[in-house]
């Protein structure tokens, strides 16, 4: 199984209703629905339930086309989601020691729900759709809701601030870099 691209680890094992999502992305300005079918948009019954296994994020400009695939999964309930599990955990061992991944470690331990978000090819295709700021929105959504956090493939583990949890920092510091060597100013006295 390959990682998504974009995944958030939710320690709630209810769902958040689509409809949470669509204000968020409303209130950002976003000119989006959601489908839960190939074809048509969601009902109203569709957004109000926690009960979604899969949803479309649909761009309503300058013509309806799909742009985000989102899966939900539960941790005990679908193999895919202990499958994510062991490939995000193991992610996460390699990291270095620090708070950070402390923290990492405690979300993996108590996680209930995945969600993953795949870019659809009408994204990938142009690096300047405004959709591109959606997905901000979507995984910040997702990861409040879920009291979660985020993870990027490649790029590491975030809070639902969308903030680094664990930095690449080299802290080894060479404290003689950039002093004068003392032994040749006491040779020259």
């Amino acid at each position: 199984m390959e990682t998504a691209p974009l995944i958030v680890i939710g320690q709630r094992k209810d769902g958040i209703p689509l409809q949470a999502l669509h204000e968020a992305l409303q209130d950002a300005g976003f000119p989006t629905t959601f489908g839960v079918r190939i074809a048509g948009d969601a009902t109203v019954e569709d957004l109000l339930s926690p009960d979604w296994d899969t949803a479309f994020l649909r761009w309503q400009k300058p013509e309806l086309h799909d742009v985000i695939f989102l899966e939900k999964w539960i941790i005990g309930q679908e193999t895919e989601a202990e499958d994510l599990l062991k490939l995000v955990s193991k992610e996460a061992k390699a990291l270095p020691m620090s708070g950070g991944k402390l923290l990492v470690d405690v979300a993996l331990e108590s996680a209930k729900t995945f969600y993953t978000l795949d870019t659809l090819p009408a994204l990938l295709s142009d690096d300047n759709h405004p959709a591109w700021g959606a997905i901000d929105v979507v995984l910040r959504t997702l990861a409040e809701w879920g009291e979660g956090i985020i993870y990027a493939e490649d790029e590491g583990f975030f809070d639902a601030d969308g903030e680094p949890m664990v930095l690449d920092v080299d802290l080894t510091y060479d404290w003689r870099a950039g002093v004068e060597d003392d032994e040749d100013d006491d040779e020259g006295a």
